[in-house]
């Protein structure tokens, strides 16, 4: 089966010229032109890879890592960032963003892109299991109310959309070696969430 690769890139030639050239390496490559047509398309496709630029229009590249990182359907996809720009607080913040890689367009050859692209797959496959865990919260147990409080639940822990039991969802954060977790808060009736 062909490796499936999600390409986010705004400017067109740029889109076609690396479409092409992922397509010469065996991949079937999926273009879009930003971050929430990206996100479009993750709920019909189930790529091995995507690879984003940062500077769109609509949805960047940096929204888009912090949305697939919260999303814990998509949180184990790896992403690449490949960028016009270098400046180390940007790969620095794509990093800790989750990005698996950064490239800078102008100082990548072609070759050595095909082998970032292998080796992050490769490690993908590879990684651990996905470690994902709903727990239901007891509105007055220990921390509970401060918890409701910080994060400005008006209704200890139920949906502002249909008042129905909201619990948390943790997802491993495979990022880090050791167990971390990213979380959110989801409606067990309606699905409705909140980072």
């Amino acid at each position: 089966m062909q490796e499936k690769i999600i390409l986010v890139e705004d400017d067109q030639f740029l889109l076609k010229m690396y479409k092409s050239k992922l397509e010469m390496e065996g991949y079937v490559v999926i273009t879009c032109t930003n971050g929430a047509e990206c996100l479009q398309i993750l709920s019909r496709e189930k790529p091995q890879l995507i690879i984003t630029d940062l500077i769109m229009p609509v949805m960047n590249g940096f929204q888009l890592l912090q949305t697939l990182r919260q999303n814990p359907e998509f949180s184990r996809i790896p992403v690449i960032v490949l960028s016009s720009r270098g400046l180390p607080q940007e790969i620095e913040k794509a990093i800790s963003l989750g990005a698996k890689d950064y490239m800078v367009k102008t100082s990548i050859t072609m070759k050595e892109m095909a082998q970032k692209i292998k080796k992050v797959i490769e490690q993908s496959t590879a990684a651990s299991p996905l470690y994902h865990y709903k727990i239901a919260i007891k509105e007055t147990l220990l921390d509970a109310p401060k918890l409701a409080t910080d994060f400005n639940m008006d209704r200890l822990f139920r949906c502002q959309k249909c008042g129905g039991p909201i619990i948390l969802d943790l997802v491993r954060d495979i990022t880090r070696e050791k167990a971390w977790f990213v979380g959110h808060f989801v409606c067990q009736n309606c699905g409705s969430s909140s980072s």
